[in-house]
């Protein structure tokens, strides 16, 4: 039988309502197949709850955003006479912006301050530059896992 197959099948259980426990290490398979987890280490649940909430709950609170013309000609593109950072500089409530690149996407991470509204941050980028992606970053469950277990091994 396939991965896939095996995969569909679970899918398929679950979306009749049927209760399905999977155990496994590979974290990208719990992330895509379950809606809850229960992570244990030597004996102890270290680990538990819905898989979103998780990850909403460890997540670093900053916003991954990718605007049109965004690289290394955006000044020019965009008439600002700098980079993209310059263009965000100043925006209210923004502390830091860190810029990535992955697999040849460009994008910045912008940290928020202490109590700042992402909807606030979010409308000065609008004001600023064409959006085309604004999402909460949050951790992988492969991320929680590895930090969780190496937490626990320090105890």
């Amino acid at each position: 039988m396939s991965t896939k197959t095996v995969k569909d099948m679970i899918l398929d259980y679950r979306n009749a309502g049927k209760t399905v426990i999977l155990s496994t290490h590979m974290m990208e398979q719990a992330q895509t197949l379950c809606d809850r987890i229960l992570v244990v280490d030597r004996g102890r649940r270290v680990l538990y709850g819905s898989v979103e909430g998780i990850r909403k709950e460890r997540g670093k609170n900053s916003l991954l955003v990718e605007f049109a013309g965004y690289g290394s000609d955006y000044g020019a593109e965009a008439g600002a006479g700098g980079d993209a950072l310059s263009v965000l500089r100043g925006i209210p409530g923004v502390r830091r912006i860190v810029e990535h690149e992955e697999e040849h996407k460009k994008f910045v991470e912008i940290f928020p301050e202490e109590g700042a509204g992402t909807q606030a941050i979010l409308e000065e980028l609008v004001r600023r530059v064409e959006v085309l992606r604004f999402e909460q970053a949050l951790p992988s469950l492969n991320e929680i896992f590895i930090e969780t277990v190496e937490a626990n091994a320090n105890e």
